[in-house]
């Protein structure tokens, strides 16, 4: 039997898409501008070829759907998205879905990444090495991550970065002997990131002081 396109519809919900209804294999949903490039128009016969292409077209903006509406619940990297879309379709279909958010400024690694950074630096004082670790389980690439190193905590006083938050980790170690404060300042130094040498000199500068 002939396929033969019945209706191209709106899609009621989303405006960005339209709905292709043909008379024997159903209904396919794809992006406005899949019609505007492949020029279908109601009446046109589709040939094997035409509905496979519709078919991975479908595919692909059934795939971006589901991106956009896991990035409305929270921000995530590229890496997260391709592993929460890996059972619904196949690596070349998830790839071009998520190229198409990157080529629209939906999903950003680099601003994603920043966005983070900016987070907890607003929280407490962490080091680099703290922060580029939080990045890298976010699913962040090596070389974003450097450069969001470069721009946004290279630039910064890492000893007064430590200071400040010495002065909080501090709390409840007044009381306490030098060497078993100074033990416990520089793990506590140490879980936010900051570098083992930055460490020990501020753990000095603080046990002097006592």
């Amino acid at each position: 039997m002939t396929t033969i396109v019945t209706h191209i519809e709106p899609d009621p919900k989303e405006p960005d898409l339209r709905v292709i209804s043909t008379t024997d294999r159903g209904r396919l949903t794809v992006r406005n501008r899949d019609i505007d490039e492949s020029e279908l128009r109601e009446g046109d016969t589709l040939s094997s070829d035409d509905w496979d292409d519709l078919t991975r077209r479908h595919q692909i903006t059934l795939l971006r759907l589901r991106a956009i509406r896991s990035l409305s619940r929270a921000p995530a990297s590229r890496a997260r998205l391709t592993a929460r879309l890996t059972e619904h379709g196949t690596p070349d279909e998830i790839d071009r879905a998520l190229d198409e958010l990157e080529s629209d400024g939906i999903l950003n690694d680099a601003a994603f990444a920043a966005q983070i950074v900016k987070e907890r630096l607003r929280k407490q004082p962490v080091g680099r090495d703290g922060i580029a670790q939080t990045l890298k389980k976010r699913g962040i690439a090596e070389a974003i991550i450097e450069e969001t190193m470069q721009a946004l905590i290279d630039c910064r006083d890492q000893r007064a970065d430590a200071e400040a938050a010495a002065d909080m980790a501090m709390r409840g170690l007044e009381n306490l002997p030098v060497d078993t404060a100074a033990r416990r300042l520089a793990g506590r130094l140490a879980r936010r990131g900051f570098d083992e040498e930055t460490i020990m000199e501020v753990v000095k500068a603080r046990m002097d002081e006592q």
